[in-house]
């Protein structure tokens, strides 16, 4: 059976040669598949969210500049399957870090342009199952950043924007 995709000239395309040229990106989710896993870059901004069972979690936004994590997803039937090869992080992209109650502890003293680096580094027994530690540590400013925030703030002046 095929699967045909209407287009803007009005005229069937199978959605194969539709999707030509296309890919799915990798998820920018930084898991913690194994001991050793890290990434470092920039704080570039947080959001807050809300898990499937009603907790809030804050997410991270990094900027990444080195690092790599073993990925993983739970299955349905509570496994886990993960890659056998690591995701290596590709510097200038965007990755996400799930906040944790010592993550977040951490990140409050955190700034938006601060150089950030997080590490997997030890797993221990919790009465809910294995907890992971993530450290966190926090460098210096990331000047290039703020060059490049610094610069779109002066091309927008308030007085100059007109409110209607």
């Amino acid at each position: 059976m095929s699967v045909f995709i209407k287009n803007n000239n009005k005229t069937m395309t199978k959605a194969k040669e539709f999707d030509d040229g296309y890919e799915r990106p990798p998820s920018p989710w930084v898991k913690w598949g194994k001991i050793g896993d890290a990434i470092k870059g920039t704080y570039i901004g947080n959001v807050d969210r809300v898990n499937k069972d009603g907790s809030k979690q804050h997410v991270y936004e990094i900027k990444a500049e080195a690092g790599s994590y073993f990925y993983f997803e739970k299955q349905d039937d509570s496994s886990i399957k993960m890659d056998k090869d690591q995701t290596i992080v590709e510097p200038g992209q965007i990755y996400l870090v799930g906040g944790k109650k010592i993550i977040d502890n951490i990140m409050r003293r955190a700034r938006i342009g601060q150089k950030v680096l997080f590490r997997f580094v030890d797993t221990y027994k919790m009465p809910q199952g294995i907890a992971k530690t993530i450290e966190v540590k926090l460098g210096g400013m990331d000047e290039d950043y703020i060059d490049e925030t610094k610069s779109v703030d002066d091309e927008i002046k308030v007085d100059e924007v007109a409110f209607d």
